[in-house]
């Protein structure tokens, strides 16, 4: 049984990782002499306008995204929840039946996962900043999670056209994505990510775009990661939705983990308790 549980750990790593890109890094083709080269910035409102507009988005203040996941070759296959609201709460569930369980979250700051087979972990280096840029309630916020947004010429995806747009942010290398000269939406998303399991290339396409009260959402992504095949299925997007009280908060868990992290923390515990005791 032991044996069993450790060949599924990499697996549920592997999981754990694939929530967090919502996202082969090609090198971009050269541009036409007479075709301009627009901005990283300009490239990023040209793709919200495409979804949708930028007044479209800020009349969300929240959203409940539900749907499927699954590694074909491997036979697993669940379900997964996501709810965000303003400006970066962020709280995803993936339930794989008779096999995993994993929550993620960001709030307050922490990065945090607790996986039925890791435990409760709080996310740092690369996996707290994918999951910071996961949290990103939508691409207008993009200025604020990177450093750096620059489009650096245009490369055929599929037979597609696109501005290869290479984005920067501390803790991570990094992350490439394609945005069709057509369309003006995401069709792939590239990020390399060094973790526990060591150098991961997370490969994601994105596809079956439907509109949601006036804004277009990829309903579909393929994602490869380290020769797996991730398949993420969206069947319903929910907007402005009345969510439970303290859906957000940290599990006492994690809380646990930051307060041993934590030994002042800690000593004002005791000490209170100290004081509770006295006579």
């Amino acid at each position: 049984m032991k044996s069993l549980m450790n060949s599924f750990r990499k697996p549920a790593r592997r999981f754990g990782l694939a929530v967090l890109a919502t996202a082969c890094i090609g090198m971009p083709s050269a541009l036409a002499q007479d075709e301009a080269l627009p901005s990283g910035e300009d490239v990023v409102k040209m793709s919200i306008k495409a979804m949708g507009g930028e007044e479209a988005f800020a009349n969300v203040k929240n959203r409940v995204i539900t749907g499927t996941m699954g590694m074909p070759a491997m036979g697993m296959n669940g379900t997964i929840k996501t709810y965000q609201k303003r400006p970066a709460d962020t709280l995803i569930e993936i339930n794989i039946p008779n096999m995993m369980q994993v929550k993620q979250g960001f709030s307050h700051g922490t990065a945090w996962e607790i996986n039925s087979m890791l435990g409760p972990r709080i996310l740092e280096g690369a996996e707290r900043a994918l999951i910071v840029f996961s949290a990103r309630f939508d691409d207008s916020d993009l200025s604020n999670v990177f450093s750096s947004i620059k489009c650096t010429g245009v490369e055929d995806v599929n037979g597609e056209a696109c501005y290869v747009l290479v984005m920067e942010m501390d803790g991570i290398a990094p992350i490439t994505s394609y945005i069709s000269k057509e369309t003006h939406l995401n069709v792939k998303i590239n990020m390399t990510i060094n973790s526990g399991l060591g150098e991961m290339e997370i490969e994601s396409f994105t596809t079956d775009y439907k509109e949601v009260d006036g804004l277009l959402y990829s309903h579909r992504t393929e994602q490869k990661v380290m020769g797996q095949e991730i398949v993420n299925v969206i069947e319903k997007i929910e907007h402005n939705v009345d969510l439970e009280a303290g859906v957000f908060d940290i599990p006492e868990e994690v809380k646990a983990l930051l307060s041993a992290d934590d030994p002042e923390e800690e000593d004002a515990g005791q000490e209170d308790a100290g004081q509770e005791d006295a006579p």
